[in-house]
């Protein structure tokens, strides 16, 4: 340190006066260090100031003043401050808080989605009931307040949640990940189609009785007047210079008891799902027919599927879905587009998100308009429906109980959900065909690439030797020149969305009118091995059966919930 004063007192003397300054020797001469300290960079000053006014009256060499290794560590390890918006309610910021952090969310209600994060969270809530919360992600390639919060952030951190000019509660990190479809699970998606990926999970939950004002708490650390717009990361030093404007930490509140807190009730289960799904009883029936809501349902079905959003937006929902109203049904669908994805918040499927639901029964499209809020499946349904089965189940039954005069193969076709409609399912990953008109009336042909289910020969050749060719149904063989004649009816299709295995007992020996009722729903098996008629379950006769033919009775359990029967 001698060494440096003497330096920086020659550096003094070949210095001049600054303009019109009073001659006061080196006293009124300005001198500008640029210094270089392992462990700190231009930004860390008020960090590096931090450490060296630190007390060293009791330290051994009195030379010197930066931290020891065991310090610095310590200060790093210090709770830093998140200050975190919510949100503003239009756009979902109090629902959101309320469902996922004052109530908390059911870890098995997104085992699905959470997937390995899953592990460490049920590690951290024994109970299953988790505090989570999330951010979108900062804008690339610009450094702001948000993308150093979301850099910098450490498990340990507090977090101040703010809204309308001040703080209302305080929580701890205790876990940080990233998860899209989580967070689109619990939270849906913003404008962008952007979801609150980058999450955390909290613990010692603590709403203040009246809320902190944010400004002198902005104002200490030198950030802009409310209202705070950015998530914002306040360091551990800074952090200690205003905690004495926060209250004294108290008892956290216990998730099962917060305030608010509804009622414990067990998970929707599938039963329950497809119970809903076929009476499908609206508000006001007389403004919003069934037709119109098994419609948006199964537009929320595939649109979730296929982006992977469970809530969407008014204004994309009244646009995708507003064109469908118009093809597959009768009534002018302006009038009506606002009526299912209003209506259907009174069923336990169906969540409405940015508005408040209970305050009218009424959803003139203008409001819809302005707050523009989001709707689609609870997240007790979405789970059950990333089940192939019970997605599967669910299609039918909206399509067998409420859309019986529309083309099922041309609706889920614009859906994206071809093979829904039959039990064979679809094979094709690519265009549907390859053929395609020509000028004078017959067919020009082009080269196209697609993914087939590649069928064994052997399996359906090996069922149809079994019975000679007669059907199990009805007895009847179809005699050709080259021999009988009969079809390989898989009673869990190869095809998407049903995936079932290419295997003798998945296979009947039909004809191919039998064929065709079975593939289109119309019959079944049911458990005694009985086969029936699915409109009125009327008798048709027993299947016929082979000692060397073992048929897979899950497999005709699958085909009996596809025709609306319980398994």
């Amino acid at each position: 340190m001698e060494d440096v004063r003497r330096r920086l007192t020659a550096a003094q003397g070949s210095l001049g006066q600054r303009p019109g300054a009073i001659k006061a020797g080196n006293n009124s001469k300005r001198l500008r260090l640029r210094v270089s300290v392992p462990g700190f960079t231009p930004s860390d000053a008020a960090q590096l100031a931090h450490a060296l006014s630190k007390d060293t009256s009791n330290d051994r060499n009195q030379d010197i003043l930066l931290p020891t290794n065991n310090e610095a560590t310590d200060l790093q390890s210090d709770p830093q401050l998140m200050l975190q918006p919510r949100g503003i309610k239009a756009k979902g910021g109090e629902r959101h808080y309320q469902k996922s952090v004052r109530i908390g969310i059911q870890l098995a209600d997104l085992a699905v989605d959470l997937r390995h994060d899953g592990n460490i969270l049920r590690q951290i809530y024994p109970s299953g009931l988790a505090r989570l919360w999330g951010s979108t992600p900062a804008a690339a390639g610009v450094e702001n307040y948000k993308s150093k919060a979301l850099r910098d952030r450490r498990v340990g951190d507090d977090i101040l949640f703010y809204n309308n000019k001040g703080f209302f509660a305080r929580a701890r990190i205790v876990h940080l990940f990233r998860n899209q479809e989580a967070a689109r699970a619990i939270w849906g998606a913003d404008e962008d189609n952007q979801t609150w990926e980058y999450m955390v999970a909290l613990d010692d939950l603590e709403e203040f009785q009246q809320p902190i004002p944010a400004e002198p708490l902005l104002q200490a650390l030198n950030l802009p007047a409310p209202p705070l717009r950015s998530l914002t990361l306040v360091r551990s030093y800074e952090y200690d210079r205003i905690k004495r404007l926060l209250p004294n930490k108290q008892e956290p509140i216990n998730p099962s008891h917060g305030p608010n807190r509804h009622p414990t009730r067990p998970g929707l289960n599938e039963r329950e799902l497809l119970s809903v799904l076929e009476t499908l009883a609206p508000r006001e029936p007389h403004k919003t027919p069934r037709s119109h809501l098994a419609l948006t349902l199964l537009w929320s079905i595939a649109h979730e599927a296929k982006h992977g959003s469970r809530l969407v937006r008014w204004h994309k929902f009244r646009s995708e879905l507003a064109p469908i109203l118009a093809r597959y049904t009768s009534v002018d669908p302006d009038p009506t587009v606002a009526h299912p994805f209003w209506h259907l918040g009174s069923s336990v499927i169906w969540e409405i998100d940015g508005i408040d639901i209970t305050a009218t029964t009424t959803s003139p499209p203008t409001r819809l308009d302005v707050v523009n809020p989001s709707a689609g499946l609870t997240i007790d349904a979405s789970r059950l429906l990333k089940k192939s089965e019970v997605r599967t189940r669910a299609v039918r039954t909206l399509l067998t109980h409420h859309l019986t005069e529309t083309n099922h193969a041309d609706l889920l076709k614009e859906l994206g959900m071809s093979g829904y409609e039959s039990a064979t399912g679809t094979f094709d990953d690519g265009p549907d065909s390859g053929i395609f008109t020509g000028s004078l009336g017959g067919t020009s042909r082009c080269e196209v690439t697609l993914q087939r289910i590649i069928r064994s020969t052997k399996v359906a050749e090996t069922v149809k030797a079994i019975y000679d060719h007669h059907c199990q149904i009805c007895g009847e063989r179809l005699e050709t020149p080259n021999g009988g004649y009969s079809q390989a009816a898989h009673t869990r299709g190869l095809g998407a969305p049903h995936h079932g295995p290419d295997h003798i007992s998945n296979v009947l020996c039909l004809c191919p009118n039998h064929h065709v009722l079975f593939d289109s729903f119309a019959i079944y098996v049911d458990e005694h091995w009985i086969v029936r008629r699915a409109a009125d379950n009327l008798e048709l006769g027993a299947l016929r059966r082979h000692a060397t033919h073992p048929i897979d009775p899950a497999q005709l359990a699958y085909h009996r919930q596809l025709c609306g029967l319980l398994a």
